[in-house]
């Protein structure tokens, strides 16, 4: 387990890269950059997604890792939209889907899926962006925890 979950925990380090550029140095400057990416995503008050995975010990700090980073994912994918970087968006979108798959947030995985098709069949650019567009404002509501422990402190 522990291996698996080292391997998974790569594949997020290019995005700790750009978390430590950015200045998000606690878990706290990391849920300011969630309600931001929350915002400019649009889906402000739309219900949070939780991991299956959520109350797996062997995973939480994983899942929270990898909710902590998604302001700088939404970044990175606007960012190689708008330099027409189909090739890095479409490898972004492939591991994207990956990622929210292994983590158990389901919801993600076909937004991921359809982002990276719409690219792989030179989908015109408004298809693209829109799927874009779901993508991230589906990822920007990750949430680390479980709806069980959400339900249980109100």
């Amino acid at each position: 387990d522990f291996e698996f979950s080292a391997n998974l925990a790569n594949d997020i380090s290019p995005v700790r890269q750009l978390r430590d550029e950015m200045g998000a140095t606690s878990l706290n400057d990391a849920s300011k950059m969630i309600d931001e990416s929350k915002s400019l995503a649009n889906c402000e008050g739309e219900q949070p997604i939780y991991s299956s995975l959520g109350e797996d010990p062997s995973f939480s700090k994983l899942v929270e890792l990898l909710v902590a980073e998604i302001p700088e994912r939404i970044r990175l994918f606007h960012e190689l939209y708008n330099a027409r970087n189909l090739v890095e968006l479409e490898r972004l979108a492939h591991q994207m889907k990956g990622v929210v798959g292994s983590y158990g947030f389901r919801e993600a995985y076909s937004p991921a899926a359809e982002l990276e098709a719409a690219i792989r069949r030179d989908a015109p650019l408004d298809t693209i962006k829109e799927r874009l567009n779901i993508l991230c404002e589906t990822i920007a509501r990750l949430s680390a925890g479980s709806s069980t422990s959400m339900s249980k402190r109100a």
